[in-house]
């Protein structure tokens, strides 16, 4: 038993020795090849599953297919917040109750002043006790963050993308939405971004995530900076000079620098000039 043992694990052993040794440019392809082949399959099984998703979700039980909606908060580059819907609305209603409650009392106190000035009677001062209900970390993240996005599921029927993303500069604005239905049928592929004193460039794909929606602003600088540091690992400077490309739905190509940016309309899309470089201008 023990021999066979030997033999059984030693044969093979000594087999391969042999091979390495005498044949190795053999085993190096047969090596590369099946690790080419290995993730080939993995990629097209990854591929299968995805398209059998895509398939079969909407006959899913709703409950299994639950999104939650997300708004991200941006600054220089990084995400600083991530809140679900419910929570940032319930957070933005307490920012805004408590500014209206300070600026009645503000007021409240400047009509009592006025009218104490002009009369010779005592006027009761007004109620000083303002309702303090906001975080005072979140009103400061409302006021420093360059840009929100608000990540919004797609529905079970919606084949083509997982996640609709609108951009917001002002948190007022704001409101929860169950379904994106105000879509723009422009398109953008092969997307680029090249600093303008290097020969490398760099893909912007946005994927599953639909972006091009009526009111979004796309491709300036605070939007590259939190897109390339994301998906490239890279840090845009200030100072950085770089050049933006597509081609758009009806074969256009477009080109455009640091000073432009895109803005996406109901029925197309426009680029216009930063206000820094239209001031330059004037």
């Amino acid at each position: 038993m023990f021999w066979l043992l030997a033999a059984f694990v030693g044969i093979p052993v000594a087999l391969y020795k042999f091979i390495t040794r005498y044949c190795p440019e053999k085993v190096n392809s047969y090596l590369y090849k099946s690790g080419w082949n290995t993730l080939e399959l993995i990629s097209q099984c990854e591929i299968y599953a995805e398209n059998t998703y895509d398939a079969v979700k909407e006959y899913l039980p709703a409950t299994w297919l639950t999104k939650k909606a997300y708004v991200k908060c941006i600054q220089e580059g990084e995400e600083v917040g991530n809140y679900e819907i419910s929570e940032f609305l319930v957070r933005k209603a307490n920012v805004a109750a408590e500014e209206a409650a300070t600026a009645a009392a503000s007021a409240s106190a400047s009509v009592s002043a006025i009218a104490a000035a002009e009369s010779d009677e005592e006027v009761p001062a007004p109620d000083e006790a303002v309702a303090v209900v906001a975080d005072e970390q979140f009103k400061t993240l409302l006021k420093e963050t360059d840009f929100f996005l608000y990540e919004i599921p797609a529905t079970a029927r919606d084949k083509k993308y997982d996640t609709y993303v609108l951009r917001y500069d002002n948190p007022m604005d704001i409101v929860e939405i169950k379904e994106q239905t105000d879509l723009c049928p422009v398109k953008f592929d092969v997307i680029r971004f090249e600093f303008k004193n290097s020969v490398r460039l760099y893909n912007i794909k946005f994927g599953k995530q639909q972006y091009i929606i009526p009111g979004n602003r796309l491709f300036d600088r605070d939007f590259l900076k939190w897109y390339m540091k994301t998906q490239h690992n890279l840090i845009l400077k200030e100072e950085d000079k770089y050049l933006i490309s597509f081609i758009d739905q009806e074969m256009n190509y477009v080109s455009f620098d640091e000073h432009s940016y895109i803005l996406i309309k109901k029925d197309s899309y426009e680029q216009k000039n930063t206000k820094a470089f239209q001031n330059k201008l004037l």
